[in-house]
């Protein structure tokens, strides 16, 4: 089954990840390659030692590589509040048209912010301070990082919690789980 781009990349990147720290594990350890022994010739000591060498060179590709590949976009903010739907709507700026609606097991707030049309939704089966609330464009976009900062900067006065941003993976198991990008935590002055 192919996913998605950013699906592929993410798979690419465990699948690097677990090869990488399988052979970091040998290449760390200097006397992994002498057999354990402790007492050594002076050349395997040096042999040793350029090995590390390469490995923490191998470390420092890999997070470069990492760091310009490996961009995870942002799809969702979420948090926890005891606020109702429609006040988180009113306190992050939505326009005063949003829509109101739920079912069996989902409450959604749906209104814009600018030219994108959010979904404001969280479960009403437990208490909401209990549960997560999620933020995410309606289309299921790419939320850009000054929006992202804007409604968090909106949220902070009434959120309790640290505020994440990442995406919603779906799983075969549950539900899903939240993959998170970002942790914005509060402030000394906000707690």
């Amino acid at each position: 089954m192919q996913g998605t781009h950013q699906d592929q990349l993410a798979n690419a990147l465990r699948q690097r990840r677990r090869a990488f720290l399988i052979w970091m594990r040998h290449a760390i350890d200097p006397f992994s390659i002498l057999g354990g022994q402790k007492d050594i010739a002076w050349d395997n000591v040096r042999r040793a030692q350029r090995r590390v060498l390469r490995a923490r060179r191998a470390i420092e590709r890999h997070f470069r590589w990492e760091a310009a590949n490996m961009k995870v976009d942002v799809r969702d903010i979420w948090f926890r509040t005891g606020l109702p739907l429609p006040d988180i709507a009113r306190r992050i700026r939505l326009e005063s048209d949003f829509f109101e609606d739920g079912e069996d097991y989902w409450n959604w707030v749906i209104g814009r912010l600018g030219d994108v049309e959010l979904d404001i939704t969280r479960t009403h089966t437990q208490p909401p301070e209990l549960v997560e609330t999620r933020i995410f464009e309606v289309g299921h976009g790419i939320l850009p990082e000054s929006l992202v900062l804007e409604i968090v900067e909106r949220l902070r006065p009434f959120v309790s919690s640290p505020i994440y941003s990442g995406r919603w993976c779906p799983s075969p198991e549950s539900d899903g789980e939240f993959e998170a990008v970002r942790e914005f935590k509060l402030t000394s002055h906000e707690i």
